[in-house]
């Protein structure tokens, strides 16, 4: 199976983007794309910046929205190939920005990290589950600093998460940072 996710404005630019999935049977080779499947249920907000992991027949997307008024990432995975995606869960839920986000999973273990503002300044704050997204455990702070942490990026190597991304605490212009969590 191939995928891609994106956001598309149903109600015209800038508002009203939801989250759709396309699949193809064929791991993306000779245009056979099935879709688009809308991967949120949230109406009346903003739906964007997408990212997507698929283990088995399983497709995790983590992604920003704006349906409590200020930015949070939401979750939502689908078992059957991204044929259909129940609701979506709300992952963060502070007064400030949270947005960015990045998924990784490997068996039944997924991790998201996003930034945030909600410190005060940006920061990279990591949740995971090991139950395919079912529960998920406390946000953690994982770059923790009186810098600025932007665009967090996560890989996974087997049963090893790596977060990196950039980080202003050495200089201004910012260095890439790496973290195993």
């Amino acid at each position: 199976m191939g995928y891609v996710a994106m956001e598309r404005y149903d109600g015209g630019w800038p508002f009203d983007a939801e989250i759709y999935v396309w699949r193809n049977n064929n791991n993306g080779a000779n245009g056979n794309w099935a879709g688009p499947v809308r991967a949120n249920v949230n109406n009346n907000d903003n739906d964007v910046e997408p990212s997507m992991v698929a283990v088995g027949n399983s497709v995790h997307i983590s992604f920003t929205s704006t349906l409590g008024g200020d930015r949070e990432i939401y979750y939502v995975r689908s078992n059957d190939n991204a044929q259909t995606f129940p609701t979506s869960i709300q992952l963060t839920n502070n007064v400030a920005e949270d947005q960015a986000s990045s998924i990784v999973a490997f068996g039944i273990n997924v991790s998201i990290a996003w930034e945030t503002a909600q410190t005060g300044n940006w920061e990279i704050f990591l949740r995971n589950s090991t139950d395919s997204g079912t529960n998920w455990a406390a946000s953690v702070n994982v770059s923790a600093n009186a810098s600025e942490s932007r665009y967090p990026s996560l890989a996974r190597s087997f049963n090893i998460t790596y977060i990196l991304w950039q980080d202003t605490r050495d200089h201004a212009n910012g260095d890439i940072f790496l973290c195993q969590v």
